[in-house]
This record gives C-alpha cells, sequence and structure tokens, in this order.
C-alpha cells in the first residue's frame, strides 16, 4: 500500500500501488493530495537515524582532518614549530626560557589556524554527507 496526505482535510490514506493514483480525497474530495515520503511509516524513523549519524559523523571527520591539517599548516617560531600543548593553551604553558611576546603571539596565531581549519573542515564534512544523501541514486522500487 502506498500512503497519500490530503492537504485540504490533512488526512492520510492508504491506495493499493497497482491502482492509478487517487485524483480525490475520499474523506473531503479535496483534489490536493500528494504521495508521502519519509514524513510517517515504518521506515521514517530509520532514515532520520542513519541520516543523523552520518550528518554527525562527516562533521566530526572534516573536524579532525581540517584541524589536523591546520596544525600541520601552522606558522611557526623561528623556523620550529611550537609543541601542541602550547598551541591549543595559547602560549600560556610556555617555560620561562621561551616565553618572549612573539612566542606568545605565534602560539595565539597558531592556535587560531587550528581553530580555523577545524571549523573549515566540519562544514565542509557535513556538506559532503548532505550532498551525498540527497544526490545518491533512488533504490529502484520492487515490481
Amino acid at each position: 500500500m502506498t500512503e497519500y496526505h490530503c492537504f485540504g482535510c490533512k488526512a492520510y490514506f492508504e491506495v493499493d500501488p497497482e491502482l492509478s493514483p487517487p485524483a480525490k480525497c475520499p474523506q473531503c474530495g479535496c483534489e490536493n493530495v500528494a504521495k508521502v515520503k519519509y514524513l510517517t511509516g515504518p521506515g521514517w524513523l530509520e532514515h532520520m537515524k542513519q541520516t543523523t549519524l552520518w550528518k554527525v559523523g562527516g562533521t566530526a571527520a572534516g573536524l579532525a582532518i581540517g584541524g589536523t591539517i591546520a596544525f600541520f599548516r601552522r606558522p611557526t617560531l623561528l623556523g620550529e614549530g611550537l609543541p601542541f600543548d602550547v598551541v591549543i593553551t595559547r602560549g600560556a604553558t610556555l617555560d620561562a626560557a621561551r616565553k618572549t611576546v612573539q612566542a606568545i603571539a605565534v602560539a595565539q596565531n597558531s592556535f587560531n589556524y587550528v581553530l580555523t581549519g577545524a571549523i573549515i573542515g566540519a562544514v565542509v564534512g557535513f556538506l559532503a554527507v548532505v550532498l551525498y544523501i540527497l544526490l545518491k541514486p533512488k533504490e529502484a522500487q520492487p515490481a
């Protein structure tokens, strides 16, 4: 059975798929009816869980990849990259010997690079999953 929705009386009704689509709602006679897709029914909840999981996974993967790439492309201090803990704390964990204005500025700049790369990566990962979901070929209906 195929489920249809009437926009006039807001009713849902089923029609045998071997018959032609209904021209009118059986309850109110309205001609404004449409086939229901993922609004209700047995596959709706599973579809939402699956696509949400894909979106979260794509966003997390993009976040990690973008942050990692940005960490390796960050600014250096005299040709030498600052350690991860110094970058993440924006220079707060620099030892007294290396705590200069220039080192703190490079640490803050490096953190900004990593944060920006992670955000851009998360957005790209999310959009890639959304585009995949929207553009993937539809499954063939059984005959």
